[in-house]
């Protein structure tokens, strides 16, 4: 009886080990991402010495609640 007890755990462990092999998300797959690129000088200024702001962030379109804690992070 006792035999019969571990052969079926036994098998219903390999039976949950292979369920979960066939749908793993796949974490190999990088995320499409789309780059955003802008540049901003302050208003009115001209010349060399006007401060220029570069803003380079990522926006997730398959995963759009990452967008704002990217924004949160680097804005």
């Amino acid at each position: 009886m006792r035999l019969l007890k571990f052969a079926a755990l036994g098998s219903l462990v390999v039976l949950l080990s292979a369920c979960q092999s066939l749908f793993k998300p796949g974490l190999d797959d990088p995320l499409p991402t789309e780059r955003l690129a802008s540049e901003h000088l302050k208003p009115g200024c001209q010349g060399e010495q006007c401060p220029l702001v570069n803003i380079d962030t990522l926006k997730f379109p398959d995963e759009p609640q990452l967008d704002p804690i990217v924004e949160r992070a680097l804005l």
